[in-house]
């Protein structure tokens, strides 16, 4: 099982030594991750970020995920995403979509997989929540989970309190699965 990766943005991750891990899909959460909160246009230092670490040259196909209902705008969004990154196949989901369960279920990695026709191990997962994100990445089985918790100035007021949680919880589970073992 992947242990997860801390960056402050999803600009920052080595996708070349994901590539190299076998990593052969990213999956990227919405909000806080690739745009602010709610928001439909894309955190101009992340999209830097992705290009500058050649993520296309590494990975041509990708998938966007959110928890939202929304499956049009998700859509719209992927669309948009594809363009930005030269048109690479970005696969847009959404909860909404079929009934699908809300991420930490690993349900949406499933469709993701079968999707690109890959295991579950073969994906990445990326987002901003240890609770939701990383929590999915392992509940999912995938291969590399990088958080990303910088938090953004279209925010919701209380995400600085909710991370700070975040981060006693795992801290103690992390402490609790050492003692386990």
């Amino acid at each position: 099982m992947a242990v997860y990766e801390t960056y402050e943005n999803a600009g920052q991750i080595p996708f070349e030594e994901w590539s190299a891990r076998g990593i052969q899909v990213p999956i990227f959460d919405k909000d806080a991750t690739l745009t602010s909160f709610h928001q439909d246009t894309f955190i101009p230092e992340v999209m830097e970020g992705l290009i500058a670490n050649k993520l296309t040259d590494f990975f041509p196909r990708i998938a966007l995920v959110s928890n939202s209902n929304d499956a049009p705008h998700i859509h719209a969004v992927a669309k948009s995403l594809s363009l930005e990154l030269g048109g690479i196949e970005v696969f847009g989901l959404c909860q909404a979509q079929g009934g699908t369960a809300r991420k930490p279920n690993r349900m949406m990695g499933l469709i993701v997989a079968d999707h690109f026709e890959v295991k579950p191990y073969e994906l990445g997962v990326i987002g901003d929540r240890r609770l939701v994100d990383v929590s999915f990445g392992k509940k999912l089985g995938a291969g590399a989970i990088a958080l990303c918790d910088k938090v953004g100035e279209g925010d919701q007021k209380g995400v600085p309190l909710v991370r700070f949680l975040e981060k006693v919880i795992v801290s103690f589970e992390t402490r609790h699965d050492s003692i386990d073992r």
